[in-house]
């Protein structure tokens, strides 16, 4: 739900690194 989304932090660089990797990768 969008209140524990929010929150949430940033996602780090190693977090973004591997969905450059990720198959299928959507926004959401």
């Amino acid at each position: 739900d969008m209140e524990f989304y929010n929150k949430l932090e940033d996602p780090t660089d190693e977090e973004n690194d591997m969905l450059d990797l990720a198959f299928g990768l959507t926004k959401t």
